[in-house]
């Protein structure tokens, strides 16, 4: 394996990375949803990270980052928040996204938040 050079990925147009303080390492996971926020209401999104651990919890995932200092690497964007989930597999993570328990909390208009694909 290649050892990652920073510069070098610093230089390439249209990169954007960063990283962010994890919880816990990796586990048996076979997926990972990764969640990249921007505040728009920051009273609101309390309702949404209050509500979001017990449905995480109740389909057997689990954080590995949650919340914690984003460093920017390069890039142009840096999310305010990110959270890192394992899923057992990537159909979990599917079904888990359009749950009844989970779905309402992502449509809710307006939106406390912006999640970004990463």
């Amino acid at each position: 394996m290649t050892a990652l050079n920073l510069a070098e990925l610093k230089a390439k147009p249209g990169v954007t990375a960063f990283t962010v303080e994890g919880l816990l390492p990796p586990g048996e996971g076979q997926a990972f949803a990764i969640g990249a926020h921007r505040i728009r209401d920051a009273e609101a999104f309390k309702h949404y990270i209050a509500r979001v651990p017990d449905v995480i919890a109740r389909r057997g995932c689990r954080y590995i980052a949650r919340g914690g200092a984003v460093t920017a690497i390069c890039g142009a964007f840096t999310p305010e928040r990110l959270v890192l989930i394992e899923f057992p597999d990537a159909a979990d993570v599917v079904s888990f996204y359009f749950s009844e328990a989970y779905a309402p909390l992502v449509s809710a208009s307006p939106r406390p938040s912006r999640v970004l694909p990463c």
